[in-house]
């Protein structure tokens, strides 16, 4: 297969992918059918940048704590509990990430808006010219990103095929990714599953790619760091992902040609790795130990 028609099948799938999931983000008029998305999204309306960072990280005193309301919370047509604990029982990493593209769309849509059609969920919902409640756009920005992270996974699939056994493979394995079903579902909400999805395939990938026998040992070390901040951000998107630590310890055993202790030592400073990215970006799964998870429920005024 020439490189021509290799990247031009890529394109098509890559393009249908994006169809099937951006297509129909508001289906359900935004009524948060999905209990971990209406939690999600209800805790998300409280997450804001710190503006004092003196209490940042206290617990008790940030707006960047998704496991404690704030004293001040407040959102526009929904209750917000304040000064207390949340029974909040997912990753932070989704979250920070569709509060982040929340904010963005409502900075960049003043300038957007007038040159999108009016009735685009673009220009209505994400960037909030239909002037949604913050519960409502949060979801409408959150749904879109989720939609473009398992767009991303497909691509990363073919890398991944096209390493271990070739394009052709590759190809179809990105091909039936795109149309999976389950995948599609998952992508129209803001949940945490995509976003575990796409970090641990991007980890496997990196790992497959360190055991090419023609790299540098520069170019392993590079490889290998990858894989381990992938599986540390797969690790903040939901827990399990902390297993990928046995295929990186696997891929440590196989690539690094040298003695058993090098190997071992090599592993840790990886699983460390692992561990630092996981706490740099669940912070308060490191510093508030008071959460006392049960299943979220929301109460919507």
């Amino acid at each position: 297969m020439s490189k021509r028609l290799q990247w031009l099948l890529l394109a098509a799938i890559m393009v249908a992918a994006a169809y099937f999931r951006f297509s129909g983000l508001d289906w359900d008029d935004y009524n948060h059918y999905h209990p971990d998305e209406r939690y999600i999204s209800w805790v998300g309306t409280t997450i804001e940048f710190p503006t004092d960072w003196r209490s940042a990280f206290d617990p008790k005193l940030t707006t960047f704590n998704p496991f404690y309301w704030p004293k001040n919370g407040e959102s526009k047509g929904i209750v917000v509990d304040q000064d207390q604990q949340r029974r909040f029982a997912y990753g932070h990493v989704p979250l920070y990430a569709g509060v982040a593209a929340s904010k963005l769309a409502m900075l960049i849509g003043p300038a957007l808006i007038p040159i999108l059609p009016d009735d685009s969920i673009l220009s209505r919902d994400i960037l909030n010219g239909g002037n949604l409640i913050e519960y409502r756009q949060l979801t409408a920005a959150g749904r879109a990103l989720t939609a473009l992270v398992d767009t991303l996974t497909v691509g990363l699939v073919f890398i991944l095929g096209k390493r271990l056994f070739g394009p052709s493979v590759g190809l179809l394995a990105a091909a039936f990714l795109a149309l999976n079903v389950m995948h599609i579902q998952l992508a129209h909400f803001f949940v945490v599953d995509p976003y575990l999805t796409f970090f641990t395939v991007a980890s496997i990938t990196s790992m497959a790619a360190a055991t090419g026998l023609q790299l540098s040992s520069r170019a392993k070390i590079a490889l290998l760091s990858l894989a381990a901040i992938a599986a540390g951000l797969a690790v903040g998107a939901k827990f399990n992902g902390l297993l990928l630590l046995l295929p990186l310890a696997l891929t440590v055993a196989i690539t690094v040609k040298r003695t058993a202790r090098i190997k071992i030592v090599s592993f840790l400073a990886l699983a460390s790795l692992v561990i630092l990215v996981f706490a740099a970006t669940n912070p308060f799964a490191i510093l508030d130990f008071s959460c006392n998870v049960q299943s979220p429920d929301v109460k919507i005024g």
